[in-house]
């Protein structure tokens, strides 16, 4: 039998009683709480591409994750991951995906949208956009979980302060002062686990080489 990922789509199998089990033992208000504030961060993501977000739209995130995980909609293995971990993967891959599709399908005024030339204009625009414009935030963005994954297979395990800036990536939280202040690093520790990071950004693969770099030196 194949091995199925987790946190993947399902063809809507109810989950075992197990899995039931563990749900109802995890999903508490504090977990709740913990994905609301999560998701809130991950709602920037389809704003900054264009698509036009609402104060429901985080809770929307996480109700969405923990019913489609209650209904095997959601594949979980409670052995593998947490409950939060798992409902913020679901959020973050939510995210991203309303997010592509916003800035693929740009909303455009009713009376833009009756010119076709100018509709196609406009959609061609935003799918040419290069990562040096306005699409680079959400580019990188889009992009910080696989670089945290990524890092981390690479940093010794003595290496603490490397590690927990990439715990913070994962999180989404890429700005210096926001790293410094979750982690308790001195501005020493930082530059130097930076720096470390800077050198282990070399052996990745070319497509992600570039964007570590990007967000390396960015955020300085």
């Amino acid at each position: 039998m194949a091995d199925h990922r987790d946190d993947e789509p399902t063809d809507g199998a109810s989950p075992s009683p197990g899995v039931l089990a563990a749900f109802r033992e995890q999903a508490t208000p504090a977990l709740y709480q913990a994905a609301l504030r999560f998701a809130r961060q991950w709602a920037k993501l389809p704003r900054r591409a264009g698509r036009r977000i609402d104060y429901l739209y985080p809770r929307e995130l996480v109700q969405d994750a923990l019913g489609d995980t209650w209904k095997g909609t959601l594949r979980w293995d409670p052995a593998r991951r947490s409950l939060l971990d798992h409902v913020r993967n679901a959020i973050r891959w939510r995210a991203w995906t309303d997010a592509r599709h916003a800035r693929r399908f740009p909303h455009v005024a009713w009376n833009t949208a009756a010119n076709d030339e100018a509709a196609i204009r406009i959609e061609v625009e935003v799918l040419d956009a290069s990562p040096a414009d306005d699409a680079g935030p959400l580019i990188l963005v889009g992009l910080i979980v696989t670089l945290a994954a990524e890092l981390r297979r690479l940093v010794a395990d003595d290496d603490g302060d490397a590690a927990a800036i990439l715990l913070c990536w994962a999180d989404s939280i890429v700005e210096r002062d926001e790293v410094l202040e979750r982690t308790g690093l001195t501005t020493a520790q930082y530059k130097a686990a930076r720096k470390r990071l800077l050198y282990l950004a070399e052996r990745l693969p070319p497509e992600l080489r570039e964007v570590a770099r990007d967000i390396l030196r960015s955020a300085s």
